[in-house]
């Protein structure tokens, strides 16, 4: 019998990262120093519109890898909360951010941009990304992969917590000073997961997190604390603590172990579920 002619060898897939093009670089250099995609013309487009011109900015100038990134409005990132995982390859960065001060509507609900859009679009020192904005939650999102599969870019509509799953609460690191817009959805269950780790800013304002039991105590708040059940069958069927924050002043916000930057507007009134934990 002749003998089976030999099969090569199987060739391993390798993903190459495209070449970047400044100002459409994301990047995730550190907890403090990161980029994503944003409308360049926001009172003019929502986040789907500009999936084909969307630019990119930056917690601080000179973010390793982002040639051509701006700078994000002051106050415009609320909370940042960085994962690195060195053994699959990725990172990425979850938080809120206030829509507002980059003058997007509040009801814009959003829309992601990756590898595919906008063309050229690229995360430095990774081989794909995804970032998703979603103004109508003040909320972000954006994790690079050296592996493509661990960036799942064909289910957008399932929006940030289904495509990188992370947290989305207060804390973290924040650029500027800690503001809130009237409409932000902030969940039970991010605020659940307060910590008590200081956080640290790109600007050097560093506003410290608080436990959400000690919030009670210690912010400013229109009405009582008080507790109530939450709809049978929803998310989240437990007491809970409902807060009502007041427009207050830097100096009186310092109190509470949060900074609160000054502001010549009033702010309406942010209610905030803290979920009970019995």
């Amino acid at each position: 019998m002749s003998a089976k002619a030999s099969l090569p060898a199987k060739e391993n897939k390798v993903h190459k990262a495209r070449d970047p093009i400044p100002g459409y670089i994301a990047a995730i250099a550190s907890p403090e120093a990161f980029c994503f995609l944003l409308p360049p013309d926001p009172k003019a487009e929502t986040v789907a519109e500009a999936e084909d011109h969307a630019i990119a900015f930056c917690t601080q100038p000179n973010v390793p890898g982002a040639t051509g990134a701006k700078v994000f409005p002051d106050n415009f990132i609320v909370s940042a909360h960085y994962k690195k995982n060195t053994t699959a390859g990725w990172v990425q960065a979850t938080g809120l951010l206030n829509p507002e001060v980059y003058g997007m509507s509040m009801t814009d609900d959003g829309g992601q941009y990756d590898v595919k859009a906008p063309v050229g679009a690229s995360c430095a020192g990774y081989n794909s990304f995804v970032n998703l904005i979603e103004p109508s939650s003040s909320r972000y999102c954006i994790r690079c992969c050296m592996d493509p599969l661990d960036c799942n870019v064909k289910i957008s509509e399932r929006g940030c917590r289904r495509i990188v799953p992370g947290y989305y609460g207060l804390g973290g690191s924040v650029q500027g000073t800690l503001m809130f817009p009237a409409t932000a959805e902030l969940s039970a269950e991010d605020l659940r997961m307060y910590t008590d780790q200081p956080a640290q800013s790109p600007s050097g304002s560093v506003p410290r997190a608080v436990k959400a039991e000690d919030a009670a105590m210690s912010l400013p708040v229109k009405d009582k604390v008080v507790r109530r059940r939450m709809v049978k069958g929803s998310a989240l069927d437990d007491d809970v603590h409902v807060i009502s924050f007041t427009p207050v002043t830097s100096d009186t916000f310092k109190s509470g172990g949060l900074e609160l930057g000054r502001t010549t507007r009033r702010l309406v009134v942010l209610s905030v579920i803290v979920a009970w934990i019995v």
